[in-house]
């Protein structure tokens, strides 16, 4: 089940991150990236305006549990959100799969973004790369960056 859009500050953050990822980073990412967010024009951003935030490349690590011990997230407590960019096949759910097979996978960036109203994702598929959607934000990704973002914050 697709999650619909909402409106919350968090998700126009995740919706105007993966517009500039769109802009400057292929789909297929190796690495889970992370960034910090500072906005500087919140009606700016709802309109995905380049110039409405400031996105700050905070590192990179292979593995997602590296995050939780890095010193790069000390740092978010600087910022007025958290960006992870992962590179992930996901299950389309436009597609249905034929009866006894699996569901059919594809290649997606996952923009997930944090701030202090919750977590919110924005996915963008390599075979419908202009059509990003807002998903659910859950999973090992979601909950690491929520804790990340938590404890900064304190």
């Amino acid at each position: 089940m697709k999650a619909r859009r909402t409106t919350t500050t968090t998700q126009v953050i995740a919706d105007w991150a993966e517009a500039r990822f769109h802009d400057v980073s292929p789909l297929a990412v190796a690495d889970i990236r992370l960034y910090g967010v500072t906005v500087l024009d919140a009606g700016a951003l709802v309109e995905r305006a380049p110039g409405a935030a400031r996105l700050c490349f905070l590192g990179a690590v292979a593995d997602l549990g590296d995050l939780l011990g890095a010193r790069m997230v000390l740092e978010l407590a600087n910022f007025d959100a958290a960006v992870l960019l992962v590179g992930r096949w996901l299950v389309d759910e436009d597609t249905v799969a034929r009866p006894g097979a699996f569901d059919v996978r594809r290649r997606a960036r996952v923009v997930l973004a944090c701030d202090d109203g919750g977590t919110a994702a924005t996915v963008r598929f390599a075979h419908r790369a202009e059509q990003p959607e807002a998903r659910l934000a859950v999973g090992t990704e979601a909950l690491v960056l929520s804790t990340l973002w938590r404890a900064a914050r304190r």
